[in-house]
């Protein structure tokens, strides 16, 4: 039985490549300030028109009696928010609200401000519980949070 043993291959004469370019005409250099500016300003618009977006797309309520609206999300609604928050979808906090009430809400409160909502009855032991997963806050209608009041316990989050 022979051993297979590889072929030299006779060397190749290198080519030299030359493609031919159309010019291009130069273009100018963005002026920092106005770079920026315009890009902090688009963003802006950006937002505002997300929100917008938002508020056509998913059911809107009025959790606490006025004028604030919120909107109805599930866990699966959560791409809409920056990747940083994404995570917040394995928040066994926030899962177990989700499973009692089926829903969780999403809204925004003084100007450019979000908060996630996570439906809840308060208690004093339920606000540790819910500080130790990142829920600063807890709001009901009227404003007067009294143990075994119904309202929701609230974080901040960016779209």
């Amino acid at each position: 039985a022979k051993a297979w043993t590889p072929q030299k291959e006779s060397p190749q004469p290198e080519r030299e490549i030359v493609e031919e370019r159309e010019p291009q005409p130069e273009r100018e250099a963005p002026q920092p300030e106005k770079g920026i500016a315009a890009r902090v300003v688009a963003a802006e618009e950006i937002r505002e028109d997300k929100w917008e977006q938002i508020l056509a797309t998913y059911e809107t309520i009025h959790p606490y009696g006025d004028g604030r609206v919120y909107v109805k999300l599930e866990p699966k609604d959560f791409v809409i928010m920056q990747g940083k928050y994404q995570h917040l979808v394995n928040n066994s906090f926030l899962l177990h609200g989700f499973y009692n009430y089926r829903y969780l809400i999403l809204g925004k409160e003084q100007g450019k401000e979000y908060y996630l909502g996570v439906p809840g009855v308060f208690y004093e032991r339920e606000k540790m519980v819910a500080l130790m997963f990142g829920f600063e806050a807890f709001d009901c209608e009227g404003g007067n949070t009294s143990p075994g009041g119904f309202g929701y316990y609230l974080r901040r989050v960016e779209l």
